[in-house]
């Protein structure tokens, strides 16, 4: 499901908010696009990422111009540390 689609969910009942927000696996592949990259702030990023619980796979911003190097680094912070193991 494509962001601005989740977010509408989230914001159509609230069953379907509880169901959105309680589903770390909808949130695993972030892309933000154009349409909703101008209301992407460092804070907004952080919250967005912290739905996927640590377990973010891909994350795309184009045209995020209100996500700054900082936001970008606090994201990474909250991220937990992947050990790949058997892998060189």
């Amino acid at each position: 499901m494509r962001l601005r689609e989740l977010l509408a969910c989230a914001h159509a009942c609230r069953g379907l908010r509880e169901a959105v927000a309680g589903d770390p696996l909808l949130w695993l592949r972030l892309v933000v696009e154009p349409r909703l990259s101008h209301r992407i702030t460092d804070e907004a990023l952080v919250a967005l990422t912290d739905r996927a619980q640590g377990r973010l796979r891909s994350l795309h911003l184009l045209g995020c111009a209100r996500v700054s190097d900082a936001g970008l680094l606090a994201h990474r912070l909250a991220q937990p540390r992947r050990h790949r193991v058997g892998i060189p």
